[in-house]
């Protein structure tokens, strides 16, 4: 009744709560008012807290109700929501002290601990104060195998440094299975300076440990380990191992129970061996051997780690590889010897080839081509080829990215007005389509390339300014096409900053929220009142995180990333 009433009639509702929350009253109805507290808006007082430290866990007492929520989690996120970050995360550490206590007590493990984890995490993916303090209230349960598995992942993705949480770390990863791979995984992902010597002694049983080398050198910065002799010997027998048994290997794990990153070990050695450079050049013999098994990755890591002068076997596979094998797998090994080489020959006959055939892979193709720069120039007849297609030919995202690229390629060579801006044109009305922000946004980004010439843009342009998936890309374009100008289209500088904006409310793409962020920057200091640039410095330094989608245990880096971004533009834009 009380949960019923708090939706329908408010008032009403915070008449009862005061009294339903109290200890004469059933666990279940003292729940629902906190719950009640929460949905109307009402103060949050110690005797609420109190509540939630005596009654934790919550979930028996709303399982099975006709309004069965994640009680916890409800709270935790709802006060937050609501602004309450401190009490929010109050509530959350109350509850992991009293799961700890539980599982002293010799309570089920998992049942105790797991409602006071799981809104640790969700909190923690929102506040960006939330980690700093939830974490040490956690550490407790690295002492049980049973509830250890979330603490661990909470020190490997919530970016803040527990150095308290090293010691047990490392005692766990000395040790075997699952649990130990996980917490050498962390180890690794936090820097920890035992990593590196731990995953050179077993890195045949860590594939988590070795993805999380390798994803150290894929983040911006890169930060891969330090590239030890023991470590260094050991990724080159296990990625040897690897190559050798490519074509005997027995049947694989699940990909949900890990064998997805088993089967992607080989790339994840390889890549950590690339992120070492030429301080990797003793493991030549090993990538060369494993480059017909693996060329995307092993042809890249050769190009990073050989010199062309002094190891002119790599040279060599490379160049074999080239002219055997799936196109993606040619084209990779061609890539990797441009690279290394500088030389375009075989990268320009596989990418010709592929050009050629109506339903090969275009797009990936023409990825490839552009940063050849004026090495494309024998291209370009297939280029033109390519946008003179019907547009037919362009219906589905892929084909239409692919005739945007082509077009960037022959703009930066030729110049050509005529063949590249009937391309923009129709890119840009992408955007009035299901699902066309993407193609609309490149076609966007090929328009501020062209700049003034493709003025013809500017009604699609700002109409695409309504729309906050499209508005920032919309807005750079209009500035390019309009230098130096303080009414871009006619529209005033600060009113394209309060389109662009909207799009960095919580939940955003990291990508999305980096390419608003080259927006802003691109409109300049005179565009912002004092009300924007507070705006802005409350992304920079505000509590609520930004980026709230993506992969999730990569939220909070990319939160991380996206506040050192939003703090450089901020800088550009103020005294």
């Amino acid at each position: 009744m009380l949960t019923a009433c708090a939706a329908v009639d408010p008032g009403a509702a915070q008449e009862w709560c005061a009294a339903a929350r109290r200890t004469a009253e059933p666990p279940q109805v003292r729940v629902a008012a906190l719950l009640a507290i929460v949905d109307t808006g009402q103060p949050w007082d110690r005797d609420s807290a109190a509540v939630v430290a005596e009654l934790s866990p919550l979930e028996p007492h709303t399982a099975g109700g006709q309004w069965e929520r994640e009680a916890l989690e409800y709270l935790v996120t709802g006060l937050h929501e609501r602004g309450d970050a401190d009490a929010a995360i109050d509530v959350a550490v109350s509850a992991l002290g009293r799961a700890a206590e539980a599982v002293r007590a010799g309570a089920h493990p998992k049942e105790a601990a797991q409602e006071a984890t799981w809104a640790a995490e969700c909190l923690a993916l929102r506040s960006r104060t939330a980690p700093a303090r939830l974490l040490p209230a956690m550490l407790p349960l690295l002492d049980h195998p049973d509830t250890a598995g979330d603490v661990i992942d909470a020190i490997r993705d919530w970016a803040v440094p527990v150095p308290q949480s090293v010691p047990p770390l490392v005692r766990m990863a000395e040790g075997a299975g699952e649990h130990a791979d996980r917490a050498l995984a962390a180890l690794v992902r936090v820097g920890a300076p035992e990593a590196a010597d731990l995953l050179a002694r077993g890195i045949e049983d860590r594939p988590r440990a070795v993805k999380a080398a390798f994803d150290r050198t894929t983040q911006r910065p890169p930060a891969p380990l330090p590239c030890t002799q023991a470590l260094l010997d050991a990724v080159r027998a296990r990625l040897a191992a690897r190559t050798d048994g490519a074509t005997t290997a027995g049947p694989r794990q699940s990909l949900v129970a890990g064998g997805l990153a088993d089967v992607n070990e080989p790339v994840h050695l390889a890549g950590l061996l690339a992120g070492w450079g030429p301080s990797a050049r003793a493991a030549l013999p090993e990538l060369i051997a494993a480059l017909p098994h693996h060329t995307f990755t092993t042809g890249r890591a050769l190009a990073a780690v050989a010199d062309a002068g002094r190891d002119p076997e790599v040279v060599a596979a490379l160049r074999a590889r080239t002219g055997t094998g799936s196109v993606p797998d040619r084209q990779a090994a061609a890539a990797a010897l441009h690279t290394l080489t500088g030389d375009a020959t075989a990268l320009l006959a596989v990418l010709g080839t592929a050009l050629d055939e109506p339903n090969g892979p275009r797009d990936n193709c023409l990825r490839a081509v552009a940063p050849l720069g004026e090495q494309a120039r024998p291209l370009l007849p297939r280029l033109r080829a390519l946008l003179a297609e019907p547009v037919e030919n362009r219906s589905t995202v892929p084909a239409a990215e692919a005739a945007l690229t082509a077009a960037t390629v022959i703009w930066e060579l030729t110049g050509d007005q005529a063949c590249v801006l009937p391309v923009v044109l129709e890119g840009l009305a992408w955007a009035e389509q299901p699902w066309g922000d993407r193609v609309s946004q490149r076609a966007a980004e090929v328009a501020a390339l062209v700049g003034p010439a493709a003025r013809a843009a500017v009604p699609r342009l700002t109409a695409m300014l309504d729309h906050p998936d499209t508005a920032a890309a919309a807005v750079r374009a209009l500035v390019a096409l309009h230098p130096g100008s303080d009414r871009p289209a006619g529209v005033p500088l600060t009113e394209l900053a309060e389109r662009v904006l909207p799009s960095l409310e919580s939940g955003a793409y990291l990508n999305s929220a980096l390419t608003a962020l080259k927006a802003l920057a691109a409109l300049g200091p005179t565009a912002f009142t004092p009300a924007q640039l507070e705006r802005m410095r409350r992304l920079a330094d505000g509590e609520r995180r930004i980026v709230g989608s993506g992969i999730q245990i990569d939220i909070i880096r990319d939160d991380e990333e996206f506040r050192a971004a939003a703090r450089t533009v901020l800088a550009g834009l103020t005294p």
